[in-house]
């Protein structure tokens, strides 16, 4: 995020790493490597997608 200007610190009592969501595991499904939950306040730090990653997820399977 240093490119966007944004500054984003994220302490380590403010999140914690898992391998899939509770929603995840009961559809056999994961996240690839693995993920970060992370407290209200930094999530709630969000990025709108541009127009070309909204076409480039659309061309994904």
């Amino acid at each position: 995020m240093q490119d966007t200007g944004v500054d984003l610190k994220i302490r380590a009592d403010g999140c914690i790493q898992v391998g899939s969501l509770d929603a995840q595991k009961q559809a056999g499904k994961g996240i690839l490597g693995s993920g970060l939950l992370l407290c209200e306040r930094a999530a709630a730090v969000r990025w709108e997608l541009s127009d070309r990653e909204k076409a480039i997820i659309q061309q994904l399977g």
